[in-house]
């Protein structure tokens, strides 16, 4: 950051990475915030670092400013979003990102849906709506990350 390198986005990215990965967000954040112009990846990394920090909400209200200055989230976005939605209150929140998921065309991105049945597995204990997911896309390209995340939501539920 002395160097003077935070203000290129792929350093400041790195530099943001790094230090989410290590936990330290305010640190990323002030990286991120010096980075002149932000790239989608740049924004992913923020976005991701808040996710997997448990920190779903501000994930959810970076995700929100990136759509502002007309960034359009990818699959990597929305896969940190829906990581992060872990526990029954998240469900709202969740349901609204699958929206965005329809609304955008990213059903067809086979990480994406996978981790829409890993939100609905750990958000509700409706294992219907996780099979009627699974159903919908799985003769399209289900593969064993699919299978998995349903038969951890069988498991997770006893259910046979």
């Amino acid at each position: 950051i002395k160097s003077g390198f935070s203000g290129d986005a792929f350093a400041g990215c790195s530099l943001c990475d790094m230090y989410a990965r290590c936990g330290f967000l305010s640190s990323a954040r002030r990286v991120f915030d010096q980075i002149d112009r932000p790239d989608t990846a740049s924004w992913n990394v923020i976005i991701a670092g808040l996710a997997n920090n448990g920190y779903a909400g501000e994930a959810v209200s970076f995700f929100s400013q990136m759509r502002n200055p007309g960034f359009v989230p990818d699959a990597i976005s929305l896969r940190s979003l829906l990581c992060a939605q872990t526990n029954p209150t998240a469900l709202c929140q969740g349901m609204q990102i699958h929206s965005f998921v329809i609304k955008y065309g990213f059903l067809s991105d086979l990480s994406v849906c996978n981790s829409l049945l890993t939100m609905y597995n750990y958000c509700c204990s409706d294992l219907y709506r996780c099979f009627r997911m699974f159903e919908d896309f799985r003769n399209n390209n289900a593969d064993s990350v699919s299978w998995n995340a349903v038969l951890t939501a069988c498991l997770q539920h006893e259910q046979p």
